[in-house]
């Protein structure tokens, strides 16, 4: 049962409540609900940083697969570097070969784990706020069950009530549901081969874009 499910169940319990005799039951029923409804708040977080954790690994490959390989060739095309590596392969000195190697190799790995960090910092703060998100729909789906609960324990006031719980009840499961199509599909674009490094840093740019975009319309 997902949200909307749950909803739609504490629907038919406050109608049914309301212009019938309730059964002694009901309760017991109620609070079997909200049990299982800790079972799906566990999954449905669970199934939403499992995709965030696939959408990072996506990333990794990314960056180590294309964007490293561009950039590396890159970096060492710049006149200087090119010009100093070339001087130490003509002389073959495998002492100046390794000192070349340790100075420059933490200046890459530098420019890795910016890049790196640049794209995942905003997929970190979408997840972020798609759980706060879930946290709320939650916590409202839990007072609500124990507002049944409740009012099916005594039974004289579900009538009375029924009409002003029945408007508190909402739930839409839709626009998670587009939020992560939207990032499957912004990382599918990042993540396809580009033929050059300047690509690859429009890309970057285009990609922490649409995510950005999707933080501020939640």
């Amino acid at each position: 049962m997902n949200i909307k499910g749950f909803f739609i169940v504490s629907t038919l319990v406050l109608a049914v409540a309301g212009c019938t005799n309730t059964p002694p039951e009901a309760p017991e029923l109620s609070i079997e609900l909200g049990n299982h409804l800790q079972v799906l708040e566990a999954s449905h977080k669970a199934l939403l940083q499992q995709f965030f954790n696939n959408k990072r690994e996506q990333i990794d490959i990314f960056m180590h697969e294309q964007w490293l390989p561009e950039f590396a060739n890159t970096f060492f095309s710049k006149p200087a570097i090119a010009k100093a590596w070339d001087t130490i392969v003509s002389e073959n000195n495998k002492a100046d070969r390794l000192k070349f190697l340790l100075h420059v190799a933490p200046q890459v790995q530098e420019a890795l784990n910016q890049q790196r960090q640049q794209l995942l910092k905003p997929v970190n703060e979408l997840e972020s706020k798609l759980l706060s998100a879930l946290d709320a729909e939650y916590t409202q789906a839990y007072a609500i069950n124990n507002t049944i609960t409740s009012f099916l324990t005594s039974a004289s006031q579900i009538t009375e009530n029924r009409n002003r719980y029945l408007k508190m009840i909402t739930g839409d499961d839709g626009k998670y549901a587009d939020y992560l199509n939207k990032v499957d599909a912004a990382v599918a674009k990042l993540t396809q081969y580009a033929d050059d490094a300047s690509k690859y840093e429009a890309k970057a740019t285009e990609f922490m874009d649409e995510i950005n975009a999707l933080k501020g319309k939640f």
